[in-house]
């Protein structure tokens, strides 16, 4: 089978809710951090940190009752999100918890306005994004299939504190092999998005 190329390689990654039960090594996590490390960013702070753990690890099972008891006392609509991560959590191999060390804004905390404090945040959620998205692309190419968890970032310093971690929670993603892809999403038309001035 021909190997693919970056286009084909965006254009078939999906976001992979059902997993089958197969172990990623902690040499393949390596592998797909260090193709997080190459993202852009700014005066390349790298403002990224990493936490591994299985699904069946103490962290983890920790992270879920605390998803569980949350989902139980939060707002409809944030605890059927929290729900949905809770569902992946149980069912992935491993997860990824990216962590913001907030350094750019921390730095300059005493020197520049609150305006300018959250735009550098911004540059710094910025550059993780990019990390995360080299890294789920990579793991694309290893037959490995993720899910980018949002909602967890919304109840994210009781799974810092679980982790003890002293950085922003930032991601949470959940890993594993699958067997099923499923179909595409529709998308908007380029004409739609793009504007040419």
């Amino acid at each position: 089978m021909p190997a693919l190329s970056l286009k084909n390689i965006i254009e078939q990654r999906r976001s992979i809710r059902r997993f089958i039960c197969k172990s990623i090594s902690t040499d393949t996590i390596k592998d797909m951090v260090d193709m997080a490390r190459w993202a852009p960013c700014p005066n390349n702070i790298q403002p990224w940190r990493f936490y591994f753990a299985k699904k069946d690890s103490a962290v983890t099972k920790k992270v879920i009752g605390y998803l569980e008891n949350k989902a139980a006392i939060k707002s409809i609509a944030i605890a059927l999100f929290l729900n949905d991560a809770i569902r992946v959590l149980k069912s992935c191999d491993s997860v990824l918890y990216v962590f913001n060390n907030n350094m750019v804004r921390n730095r300059y905390k005493k020197m520049v306005s609150s305006y300018y404090q959250k735009k550098a945040n911004l540059f710094e959620e910025q550059a993780i994004a990019a990390a995360i998205e080299n890294m789920m692309l990579y793991a694309e190419t290893l037959g490995i299939g993720g899910v980018w968890l949002g909602s967890p970032v919304m109840v994210g310093n009781g799974i810092k504190r679980i982790i003890g971690s002293p950085y922003e929670l930032s991601a949470v993603i959940a890993l594993g092999y699958y067997d099923k892809r499923p179909g595409k999403t529709p998308r908007m038309a380029v004409d739609e998005i793009l504007t040419v001035i």
